[in-house]
């Protein structure tokens, strides 16, 4: 048996006294833990008043779900999921609008060295050497970095699993991991040449370097100490319950928790554990586990005859109370989110949505939260009603009502372009087509009959001496712009069309500057980092001819000859170049339909197209694949 195991059978033994009645096990678990949560919570937001807060959200969210959980022995994984997800709700909500969907560069940097395992052991075991490499690292990570590597090497999450928290593809999440490497490794390799620090020699530990590092870290960390009997009023005696009050004692439908004193803070963080402290402090009404399957408690009368205590009346809610509906978005495309409040007193709620009489859907709410919608529907437009109804009978609650009509509103003009969210539309492959594909623009409210008609005009073969190429669009809050893109031979004109929502005006900008909202750089009309498809590839980038590209790679190994093709080919948008690796395949016999000759031979190219200058460079029959491909 290893360590971990020893470590989750502790866990669960205290669990099971826990569940038991023994209400000092749950101090236990705290002491036990209360290092690891603050250090997952300090490495999501390098603040010590905030990962204070978000540590003691974790253990009242512990406390009371703890009957949630399925196996005692996944109790160390369960709690860094919740200090993890309470941290990253609180660094959105400190850092306002932030997604960790972004687009991750794939640069040069990417293929530098990112082994950290040659790293000595000197800068885990020597506390000055540690704190130098703890430094330089939060300095050469963005947060969003130091908050992945933390996550994988410390809470030991699946790549899979930062994915699904962070709301970001895992591809993501693995570009992250291998950029931070690269980072840390180039950065101490600064660092010791700056102070003349040859190498040691690297440990040969099977546990990954950075583990262990934050491993060390987290046990240096200086923990606040508070008297634990300022929460729990231990010299009282044992803990009593407390009664719930009714709405009305409450006066409000929600309590709120609101800011600790520095002593009350730091003595909760010490003492969560203590019941009475935790409902004194925070407002909870009662956090003592109910029992359960425990017998029916009775009364005796004074003729000594056991009488059942009384069933305790249900109580009516109202759970609409508890329900925040929220429209937003362009009308016909808008959606409609629902939030749960966290103190929606009946849990394991099911509802039912239906969007202007058409199909049901049921929910099983698994979740509650004012920042993140529990359920969404979209394609809603304005007066849509949403009906949302309680599915189902809940013991010891009446719920009435049991359903409540939304109606949308407040949608923004619907705007689209051939009916259509795509920014770009590209002639197929940059070959010319007749007729033309027209920008069809619709606005709501608003005739675009004339507006069509006029786009209409500046599409064509012949445009003022230019052929007309592709068209970007970008929906603005006042105009609907049109980027038009002409050549003719010697690059890319420009012509902006900004269309008013009100009079349907269309003012032209001839010979434009390329606007920065316009992708620099797609293929295929995306601007997505990495991609894949078959045929030709098409390559647009500002400035240059995007037909010149296409006959580059068309011609490259005869294809559009009879006996050549390509089959498929995948991309990369890096900082400087797009690469393309293309597998071609060709009959080894051009004549081979005349004579019968149908060997074909594969090649796997690779196609490098440098942004700034246009210049393509081949890398013929690349010997393996590259990690993107």
């Amino acid at each position: 048996m290893n360590r971990n195991d020893n470590i989750f059978d502790e866990y669960a033994m205290l669990l099971s006294r826990y569940r038991a009645g023994d209400e000092t096990a749950f101090e236990e678990i705290y002491r036990k833990s209360e290092r690891m949560v603050y250090t997952v919570c300090f490495g999501i937001l390098n603040n010590e008043e905030d990962a204070y807060d978000a540590m003691q959200d974790t253990y009242i969210t512990v406390y009371k779900k703890l009957d949630s959980l399925k196996d005692d022995k996944s109790f160390v994984s369960w709690i860094k999921t919740v200090a993890t997800t309470k941290s990253l709700d609180a660094y959105k909500k400190k850092k306002g609008d932030v997604s960790y969907d972004d687009a991750v560069a794939v640069d040069e940097s990417l293929q530098l060295d990112d082994n950290l395992e040659t790293l000595p052991d000197t800068y885990i075991m020597e506390t000055t050497k540690r704190e130098t490499l703890d430094k330089l690292i939060r300095e050469v990570l963005s947060d969003v970095q130091y908050q992945t590597i933390h996550m994988f090497y410390y809470s030991g999450f699946s790549i899979e699993k930062i994915a699904e928290m962070m709301e970001c593809p895992p591809g993501t999440v693995k570009a992250r991991l291998k950029s931070a490497r690269v980072k840390i490794k180039e950065g101490v390799k600064k660092y010791e040449k700056d102070n003349k620090d040859a190498f040691a020699v690297a440990s040969t530990s099977g546990v990954p370097f950075l583990t262990r590092f934050f491993n060390a870290t987290s046990d240096s960390i200086n923990l606040p100490m508070g008297d634990i009997s300022a929460i729990t009023g231990s010299s009282e005696g044992p803990i009593k319950e407390t009664a719930v009050p009714s709405a009305a004692d409450k006066g409000t439908k929600s309590v709120k928790k609101g800011p600790l004193s520095n002593t009350a803070s730091k003595a909760l963080l010490t003492g969560v554990v203590a019941v009475v402290g935790i409902a004194a402090v925070f407002g909870i009404v009662k956090l003592i586990r109910p029992q359960v399957d425990s017998p029916a408690q009775t009364s005796v009368t004074s003729e000594g005859t056991p009488t059942p205590t009384p069933t305790p009346a249900p109580v009516t809610v109202n759970v609409f109370d508890y329900i925040d509906v929220t429209f937003s978005g362009m009308n016909r495309r808008g959606s409609c989110d629902v939030y749960i409040d966290p103190d929606m007193p009946v849990e394991g709620l099911s509802l039912s949505t239906q969007k202007g009489g058409g199909v049901e859907r049921t929910w099983e709410i698994t979740g509650s939260s004012t920042d993140e919608p529990q359920i969404t529907l979209s394609g809603v437009q304005n007066d849509d009603e949403i009906t949302i109804a309680v599915v189902g009978d809940y013991e010891g609650f009446i719920i009435e009502p049991s359903e409540m009509t939304y109606v949308a509103d407040g949608l923004s003009r619907f705007v689209s372009v051939n009916e259509s969210e795509t920014f770009m539309y590209w002639l197929d492959k940059g070959m010319h087509l007749f007729p033309f594909p027209e920008p069809s623009v619709t606005i709501d409210d608003l005739d675009t009959t004339a507006i069509n008609d006029e786009l209409a005009g500046h599409v064509g073969l012949d445009y003022q001496g230019r052929a007309f190429r592709y068209y970007y669009y970008n929906i603005g809050e006042e105009y609907l712009s049109l980027l038009m893109c002409y050549t003719d031979n010697g690059g890319e004109y420009y012509e902006i069309g900004n269309i008013d929502y009100e009079t349907g005006e269309i003012t032209w900008e001839a010979d434009a500057q390329y606007p920065d909202w316009a992708p620099r750089v797609t293929v295929d009309g995306s601007d997505s980092q990495t991609g894949s498809g078959t045929s030709v590839p098409n390559v647009h980038i500002a400035g240059f001819d995007s037909a010149d590209f296409i006959v580059e790679l068309w011609d490259h190994r005869d294809v559009g000859d009879s006996y050549s093709d390509i089959r498929d080919y995948s991309y990369i948008i890096n900082d400087d170049t797009v690469e393309i690796y293309i597998h071609f395949s060709r009959y080894t016999d051009p004549e081979w339909y005349d004579t019968g000759n149908y060997d074909v031979e594969e090649h796997y190219d690779i196609a490098s197209i440098d942004i700034n200058t246009g210049e393509v460079t081949w890398t013929d029959d690349a010997e393996s694949a590259p990690d993107w491909a």
